[in-house]
């Protein structure tokens, strides 16, 4: 779809922008998304076109996934796989969510993440990490954090 003058790379760029517009989630042709991607509530969702982002990760309403462009975080977020990213919360800068990670509602992320660990808060803070690697989505809630 790089040539602008085919016919078909021009139709998807239609739909594409009309999509965007109509559902509320900038999602660039450029954008690096692996399989499985799961968005259950659709509006707000914004993710800047150098993001990575792994196998069967999930991102709800409100979400920001975005670049920084000077000083020491400059660039990025690479989300690795299963990664969870809960109703308006914001990843920026050049940080890494490792595989399994939970961004809770609200959290603001500019800080490496390492696997299976819960962030919650603006400022994020880690609070746990579950070393077993269970997959909290797939419970009713939240253990208790300890």
């Amino acid at each position: 779809m790089q040539n602008s003058s085919n016919p078909i790379a021009i139709l998807a760029r239609i739909a594409h922008r009309h999509y965007s517009l109509k559902y509320g989630i900038q999602i660039p042709i450029s954008a690096v998304i692996g399989p499985g991607l799961l968005l259950p509530h659709f509006g707000g969702i914004v993710i800047n076109s150098n993001a990575k982002i792994g196998s069967n990760c999930t991102i709800l309403h409100g979400v920001t996934i975005g670049s920084v462009l000077t000083g020491k975080m400059a660039g990025c977020p690479l989300l690795n796989d299963s990664v969870y990213l809960g109703p308006g919360s914001a990843v920026v800068g050049n940080v890494s969510l490792g595989s399994g990670a939970m961004i809770s509602a609200n959290a603001w992320v500019n800080f490496d993440v390492p696997e299976d660990a819960l962030v919650i808060g603006n400022p994020g803070r880690i609070v746990k990490i579950y070393p077993d690697g269970r997959d909290l989505r797939t419970t009713n809630s939240i253990p208790a954090l300890r």
